[in-house]
């Protein structure tokens, strides 16, 4: 593990050339892609080390999510490789916490199958721009939508009730509280918001300082409306959206240029919610 720390990082220039050799098939820039990137698989797979798991079970995962991750990305959409594999590693993770978790082992097919259907279902929302139905992922595999619809149940039923949603062991949010709130959401959904709220800040990092202070003040985020504070740190802090008037009046610029650049903004951020596999009806979810 000592030697990953030696192998320099990646320019954005040389992920952009990387990543097209790979498109092109280029096994040599497939392999130095995933060098040089182990870093970032020991500092996410630490971040999930206070589970029962093994630490270099976590980085095993973590690499096969990597290699997900070099053999998708697509380096023509503009953002960091770093940002999109990041998505893949902790996927992989999470997955293999999961099903460590379990009270019931599926049998090996059953879990291949999931893994198919997940795996699809991540391709499709990439491709279609929104989460798939059921019928969508039938229509791109070759199972019906009755034996797709037993698959989810499978997966459900066999999930620990107090094993933490999606892994994370710092919420400790797990599917039994899901299940005894009886204005809870599909517990799946409810997993997904954990996700995209723990990505949030992360993402809103690739905005530079002033479209990031207007959509924070339009969308409510960080404080803003609570006091009329805008509070900065590891969390996303929700408050009031500000009008457009408001925003304006705040950061002195007039009411059609702060429209502008917020919708300069949001389109840089759907690209990167998509280029990591959500959407920005996700986003929307965890306020309600």
């Amino acid at each position: 593990m000592r030697d990953i720390e030696f192998v320099p990082l990646l320019t954005a220039a040389q992920e952009l050339d990387l990543g097209r050799r790979v498109q092109q098939g280029d096994a040599a820039a497939r392999d130095q892609m995933i060098e040089s990137n182990l870093r970032l698989v020991v500092k996410i797979a630490r971040k999930y080390f206070a589970t029962d798991v093994a630490l270099m079970d976590l980085i095993e995962e973590g690499n096969i999510g990597l290699m997900h991750a070099v053999e998708k990305y697509d380096p023509e959409k503009g953002f960091r490789f770093s940002t999109y594999a990041a998505w893949w590693i902790r996927h992989e993770i999470e997955r293999f916490i999961m099903n460590q978790s379990r009270t019931v082992r599926l049998p090996i097919h059953i879990v291949r199958a999931l893994n198919k259907y997940k795996r699809v279902s991540y391709e499709l929302v990439q491709t279609l721009q929104h989460e798939p139905n059921l019928r969508e992922i039938s229509d791109y595999t070759d199972h019906t939508m009755s034996d797709l619809g037993r698959l989810i149940n499978l997966n459900r039923s066999s999930q620990s009730v107090d094993a933490p949603l999606g892994g994370n062991a710092i919420n400790n949010f797990t599917l039994l509280d899901a299940y005894q709130n009886k204005d809870s959401e599909n517990p799946m959904a409810v997993v997904q918001q954990h996700e995209v709220h723990d990505h949030l800040v992360e993402w809103l990092d690739f905005l530079a300082d002033r479209p990031r202070d207007i959509i924070e003040r339009r969308y409510g985020l960080q404080g803003y409306g609570l006091q009329g504070l805008g509070l900065h740190g590891d969390d996303v802090v929700y408050g009031e959206p500000q009008t457009l008037d408001q925003v304006a009046e705040a950061v002195g610029l007039t009411r059609e240029r702060v429209r502008q650049i917020q919708m300069q903004a949001l389109e840089k951020l759907r690209a990167i919610l998509i280029n990591n596999g959500y959407t920005w009806d996700d986003v929307s979810a965890i306020k309600k």
